[in-house]
């Protein structure tokens, strides 16, 4: 496989399907996949390069603690309604034979 890699740079082919594939990047706009000289300085990494990223990660974080507020919720209303039945059912077990008495 090397040998056939190293023909194919030796009759300029690489260079050629390098220049087809990579042909829409101007050589004004150089990118990371092409070689740049040592000379240019990279941009520097700023808010405005990673607000997609605060977006999405903002929103999945206030998604996710809003089911889990939601569940905690739910979880204790439902402990709360629980207790208040049980509670009714002993009031109406220990009421109930001695008001069906009185009458």
């Amino acid at each position: 496989m090397s040998r056939a890699i190293a023909s194919l740079r030796e009759e300029g082919k690489i260079k050629m399907l390098e220049d087809y594939w990579f042909s829409y990047f101007s050589s004004n706009q150089p990118t990371a996949y092409m070689n740049q000289d040592s000379s240019s300085n990279p941009s520097s990494l700023s808010l405005q390069r990673f607000g997609g990223l605060f977006f999405i990660t903002g929103i999945s974080s206030t998604l996710v603690l809003s089911i889990f507020f939601l569940c905690f919720v739910y979880r204790k209303m439902l402990a709360f309604v629980t207790e208040k039945l049980e509670f009714l059912k002993g009031y109406i077990h220990y009421y109930l034979p001695t008001l069906s008495r009185n009458h």
